[in-house]
């Protein structure tokens, strides 16, 4: 690991806490059965980064489990909002939400 940071395979030293993320698949409702080879591969393929290793096995896992947070934290506040008019700015970023999540699990038809 150290050669591969010395010959700029790893570009950022902050990389190398993805390893214990790809390490800790089962938090994400992952098997680490399943990145075992990868990071088999990690340590073997010189050329094989970092962050190649985390694309390849968690990284969209772990972008779901930070957007349903987030989401959770959003309905919490929007819940807590208590106002007649909902200012101009506000009303379009919320439409602009809407709309990205009837794109992603549609308008339940289907």
């Amino acid at each position: 690991m150290v050669d591969k940071y010395r010959h700029g395979v790893v570009k950022n030293v902050v990389h190398f806490r993805d390893i214990s993320k790809i390490a800790r698949v089962e938090r994400t409702g992952g098997d680490p059965d399943e990145v075992t080879p990868t990071l088999t591969r990690l340590v073997q393929d010189k050329r094989y980064s970092i962050d190649n290793a985390f694309q390849d096995t968690v990284k969209a896992a772990y972008a779901v489990r930070d957007v349903s947070s987030r989401a959770e934290a959003l309905t919490e506040r929007l819940a807590g909002l208590k106002m007649r008019r909902i200012p101009a700015d506000l009303r379009k970023q919320l439409t602009k939400l809407r709309d990205e999540i009837d794109r992603l699990i549609g308008d339940g038809d289907g």
